[in-house]
């Protein structure tokens, strides 16, 4: 493998040389992609491979060879093929769209099709977000749908986002909350006006209320919104770089 990579410039003692550089290497890229094929008796090499190949550099070409090595890999070496998957969240294309959709239908995959998921965003294809909104409904899949669903800006499906913002796992119903806001950005509003005119409606009825409060609650509406941004929403937890072992 080094041999071969060094014939295009590039030097390197281990294919994590490569995944851990802060430097593009394009030059590599079609050496890495016939690197694919070959039978290493290391996985840990095979994964090394799909990393490195997660840049930018490798969309346009790497999307299909990594669709195959997908289907090749057996259910069994589920972090290869997770692997795989969040390489082309960064590398997929319209030309595999049907593929993953394929693929993330098919529960058999489990949770290799997570980053599947996600990379339906980089699609612009018509399909993709009713897909990914079917997807709301699969446990195994449904945050990383989230995910997708606001990198698309999808506004659809807002009862099943709204379910989702009581999920029982805290980084999904925070993508689920993060959505919403995007979907509705004026939900906010539910609990800020209520707040704000709270001393208004008991001074409005009183024999002593007085003209000033009415601007002192406008006030108050208008920093509580001025307060709500998606910046102010915790994304401390985030969905697992590594899928469940």
């Amino acid at each position: 493998m080094a041999a071969a990579l060094s014939t295009v410039g590039v030097d390197v003692k281990s294919i994590y040389d490569l995944v851990n550089s802060s430097k593009a290497y394009p030059a590599a890229i079609p050496v890495l992609l016939n690197l694919l094929d070959e039978d290493f008796s290391n996985g840990v090499v095979k994964e090394g491979i799909v990393r490195a190949l997660s840049v930018k550099e490798a969309i346009g070409i790497a999307a299909r060879p990594l669709i195959e090595q997908f289907k090749k890999a057996p259910n069994e070496k589920e972090l290869l093929r997770w692997t795989i998957g969040n390489a082309l969240s960064i590398v997929a294309d319209d030309s595999v769209v049907y593929d993953i959709i394929d693929l993330v239908k098919d529960k058999r995959n489990g949770n290799a099709r997570q980053m599947l998921t996600v990379a339906l965003a980089n699609t612009k294809d018509r399909r993709v977000v009713d897909v990914l909104i079917e997807s709301l409904d699969d446990d195994g899949v449904a945050g990383h749908a989230l995910i997708a669903l606001r990198k698309l800006k999808a506004v659809k499906a807002r009862d099943k986002i709204e379910r989702l913002t009581d999920h029982p796992k805290h980084w999904i119903a925070k993508e689920a909350r993060l959505l919403q806001a995007k979907v509705s950005p004026n939900a906010g509003l539910l609990f800020v006006w209520p707040a704000a005119f709270q001393g208004w409606r008991s001074s409005h009825y009183r024999h002593d209320a007085s003209w000033p409060v009415l601007p002192k609650a406008l006030s108050r509406v208008s920093a509580a919104l001025q307060s709500i941004s998606l910046s102010s929403i915790d994304n401390s937890t985030r969905p697992p770089t590594r899928p469940p072992l």
